[in-house]
C-alpha cells in the first residue's frame, strides 16, 4: 500500500509539473512578439519577413501577417501597406 501511495504521490507531483509548464506557455506571446519591437514604421516587407520568418497565416489579401506558436493563446498580427510596414498588434 505504501508503494502505490507513492507512486501516486510521484505521478500527481509529474502532472501538476506538467500542468504548469503548460498554463505559463499558454500564455507566453510568440516569439516574433520580441523582435518585431525594434522595428519603426516604414520597414520594408522584406526586412520583417527576414528577422520573423515565415508567417503562420497571411490575412487581408496579403497586407495582414499573423504569428503564433503551438500551444500559446496569444497572435501577433504584423500589417503592412504597399510592401512597408504601417504596424503591428499582440492579440491575447
Amino acid at each position: 500500500m505504501l508503494s502505490f501511495l507513492k507512486a501516486a504521490g510521484i505521478v500527481l507531483l509529474m502532472a501538476s509539473l506538467l500542468f504548469g509548464v503548460l498554463a505559463w506557455n499558454f500564455e507566453q506571446p510568440p516569439y516574433a512578439y520580441y523582435r518585431i519591437q525594434r522595428f519603426n514604421n516604414g520597414a520594408s516587407q522584406t526586412e520583417v519577413l527576414e528577422a520573423l520568418g515565415t508567417p503562420s497565416s497571411i490575412q487581408s489579401h496579403g497586407t495582414r501577417y499573423a504569428y503564433s506558436r503551438p500551444l500559446s493563446w496569444g497572435v501577433l498580427y504584423v500589417d503592412f501597406h504597399e510592401g512597408t510596414l504601417v504596424g503591428y498588434e499582440y492579440d491575447r
